[in-house]
């Protein structure tokens, strides 16, 4: 994968994960030093944080997959600004 696509928002499939695995397709949230903070879903369909290695996720040889993007921070902000009106 790309560096430039790990950013906030990104959509990333993880091919090493099995198809019934919930984590397999998780969100970009954010980068700390050698490691990717993600959100994605857990075993019972609720929101949890993960993170990844920068290094796994960056290689080219890996499995992770690009697959979307939504503008999170953009709507983070927007939801700040309703709620301060």
């Amino acid at each position: 994968m790309n560096r430039k696509l790990l950013q906030l928002g990104t959509i990333v499939k993880n091919g090493y994960a099995g198809d019934r695995n919930p984590g397999k397709v998780f969100m970009v949230m954010g980068i700390s030093g050698p490691y990717v903070k993600v959100i994605s879903k857990d075993i019972n369909g609720e929101l949890c944080w993960d993170r990844y290695r920068k290094s796994d996720i960056e290689d080219p040889e890996g499995k992770f997959e690009n697959i979307g993007f939504l503008p999170i921070g953009e709507i983070i902000l927007t939801a700040f600004k309703k709620a301060e009106e």
